[in-house]
Formats: structure tokens, sequence, C-alpha cells
């Protein structure tokens, strides 16, 4: 019985030796991993993929390297025109203050004035009497222009020899018109 568990003990042995010794070769070749790391393929299918990952990475780090140059000039361009904005926001607000500023004033000076509804009624009243004085003398005025236009008279100058300096005052003065 000692001898079969022997034989036993030393087989098993064995075969865990000769598979370790392939498991060495196979390590050494690059062909196969040890055994805790079989699932993960060979050393050569490893660093394969680790390289293919690692281009990956570069390929996606130069990337965002180019778009982090395209944001930072848009940065600036940004800051630049928010600094403008700026200026004209600062200028619009004092131009509100200052029209702000103005409307109490002229608020204040309103409440000062203090309006007789008994003046206003003589002022309006005064107005519409101009006003119809003034639309009577302008009829009277285009009934008088449209009278002249009957006596408009041209002069033509009938030779050049003609003196003018021999003429003297007004020629409407020289005819007399009877009523």
């Amino acid at each position: 019985k000692k001898f079969a568990e022997a034989k036993m003990d030393t087989e098993t042995k064995e075969r865990e030796t000769r598979e370790k010794v392939a498991s060495l070769q196979g390590q050494q070749i690059g062909i196969t991993m040890s055994d805790s790391k079989e699932d993960q393929g060979s050393l050569t299918n490893q660093l394969m993929d680790k390289q293919r990952v690692a281009s990956e990475l570069e390929a996606a780090m130069t990337g965002y390297k180019q778009k982090m140059k395209h944001l930072e000039g848009e940065l600036k361009e940004k800051e630049k025109l928010s600094s403008s904005e700026a200026k004209q926001c600062k200028k619009l607000k004092s131009s509100l203050e200052a029209t702000t500023a103005k409307h109490l004033k002229l608020s204040k000076k309103l409440d000062q004035v203090r309006i007789n509804p008994e003046r206003m009624r003589e002022l309006s009243k005064s107005i519409r009497i101009c006003e119809t004085t003034y639309n009577k003398k302008t009829e009277s005025y285009e009934a008088l222009a449209a009278e002249m236009a009957r006596y408009d008279f041209k002069y033509d100058i009938q030779s050049k020899s003609f003196d003018h300096n021999r003429v003297k005052g007004l020629v409407a003065k020289l005819i007399k018109i009877k009523d």
C-alpha cells in the first residue's frame, strides 16, 4: 500500500514536472504563458495587444492636443470679444445713469412748476383766436395773390442799345389803375 501511494505520488510529481518544463519552454520561446495566465494568450499576443492599445492611446492624445489648441485659440477670441463687450457695457451703463439722472432732474422741475388750470384755459382760448386770425389773413393773402396774377406783366427789352440806368423806380407806379 505504501508502495502504491509512493508510486502514485511519484507519477503525479513527474507529470507536474513535465507540464512545468513544457510551460517553461513555451514561455522561453513566447508561445505560452504560465499556468495562471494561459487564458490571456501568449506573450507575443499580449505584447501585440499592448502595442495596439498604446498606439490607440497615442492617437487619441494627439487628437486631444489638437482639440486643446483649437479651444485655446477660441478662448482667446472669446476673451477679446468679452473685453470689448465689457467696455461697451460700461459705456451703456454710464449713459443709462446719465439719462436716468436727467430724467429725475426734469421730473423734479416739472413737479415744481404749478400749472394753473384757469391760465391754461386762457392760453388755449388765445391760441384758438390767433389761429383763426392767421387763417383769415392767409385766405386774404391768397385772394390778393390771385388778383395780382392778373396784373403780372413782363418787360422785354426791344433793343440792345436800351440803357437800364435811365429807368428809375417801379414800373407799376407809372401805370394808373382804375378801381
